[in-house]
């Protein structure tokens, strides 16, 4: 009668550990479904600002081109680029929500860590965007001639660049750890 009774709580704590550790994994594959799904928005709404902020370097070139010659339109393309940046930043912030919220999840080491490379991404990110805005900021009035070469040798432009450095090598380490990880979204 003992040995039965003991064998009965045995199976009941058997039972009661398998009952759990079911429980854990439709958790913990809810967690995933909602981390890939989180972070595949934060990569689209990255993608997005990166996306502005290749368009505003392609309009610096038409900057400098009319810059002189044409303020009217230098002055259109100045205020289109300060959009852009101002969308860079505000899609930057969402992806960051998004990168975050994975953060709150459990048994999904891999797109946390691959959360906090991209937030560590994004504010360097926002710096090299702030940092071009100051460079901005340093131009001489629309319709006087820009110093280039002063202006490429000053602090302003080597903070701006080496914050690009920067942002470009935490992107790609964040890429590579998605690619080894085979995180997908």
């Amino acid at each position: 009668m003992k040995r039965t009774v003991a064998v009965i709580i045995v199976m009941a704590m058997a039972l009661s550990v398998l009952a759990m550790t079911a429980g854990c994994k439709e958790k913990t594959s809810a967690d995933k479904t909602k981390a890939m799904e989180y972070m595949s928005e934060g990569d689209r709404l990255y993608g997005m600002a990166d996306d502005l902020n290749s368009e505003m370097q392609k309009s610096q070139a038409s900057l400098m081109g009319v810059w002189v010659s044409n303020p009217q339109q230098a002055q259109a393309i100045l205020d289109d680029m300060k959009m852009k940046g101002e969308k860079a930043n505000e899609y930057l912030d969402q992806a960051k929500g998004q990168y975050e919220a994975i953060l709150s999840l459990s048994g999904v080491s891999d797109y946390v860590e691959y959360a906090n490379m991209m937030i560590a991404c994004i504010q360097k990110y926002k710096e090299y965007l702030a940092a071009g805005g100051v460079l901005m900021g340093q131009l001489p009035p629309v319709g006087q001639p820009i110093d280039t070469a002063k202006l490429m040798g000053s602090e302003a432009f080597k903070n701006m660049s080496n914050l690009k450095s920067e942002t470009d090598k935490l992107r790609n380490d964040a890429v590579k750890f998605q690619e080894q990880k085979a995180l997908r979204g």
